[in-house]
């Protein structure tokens, strides 16, 4: 999701927005694995949420191979929701907006995340944390690809294109 504070939906005030649903393989027939909120003028999602009711066995057949995608999966420092840690993914090298880069949570969606103060307020997940999220990566069409440093350079070559 891109919109996760007042500043960052204020900035699609007056833009088109409609809410669209996703179905596996795009079948009209198959029933709906996700809606979103997305904001047609910047091509962001805005607000998405998966289907609870949509299993393994219903997740889309991609036809090419996912691209791996870079991640730094994290744990925030201070929230422990019913005790679990709260675990999200980073990708450094696709940006969400002019100066965010795209996260990703299970209990969110997709979002726009300032990469510093996530750094800065999360530690690196343990392979036992990181491994729900990254099979939920996966289902969603993601080859991710752990990585425990961002090259600063392929970062700024990213937000630069």
């Amino acid at each position: 999701m891109s919109a996760f504070d007042f500043d960052s939906l204020l900035a699609h005030v007056g833009h088109k927005v409609s809410v669209v649903c996703y179905r596996k393989d795009g079948d009209p027939a198959n029933p709906v694995c996700n809606v979103a909120i997305e904001c047609e003028d910047c091509s962001e999602v805005l607000l998405d949420y998966d289907n609870p009711e949509w299993g393994d066995d219903d997740r889309p057949v991609f036809q090419e191979p996912p691209t791996p995608v870079d991640v730094l999966i994290r744990v925030w420092n201070d929230r422990m929701p019913n005790g679990d840690p709260d675990i999200f993914a980073l990708m450094p090298y696709i940006p969400a907006t002019d100066n965010l880069v795209t996260c990703y949570q299970q209990s969110g969606g997709h979002a726009g995340a300032d990469y510093g103060r996530c750094i800065a307020e999360s530690r690196p997940a343990t392979p036992k944390e990181a491994a729900p999220l990254l099979k939920a990566l996966q289902n969603i069409g993601y080859a991710p690809r752990v990585i425990s440093r961002v090259s600063r350079r392929r970062m700024r070559a990213a937000f630069a294109a």
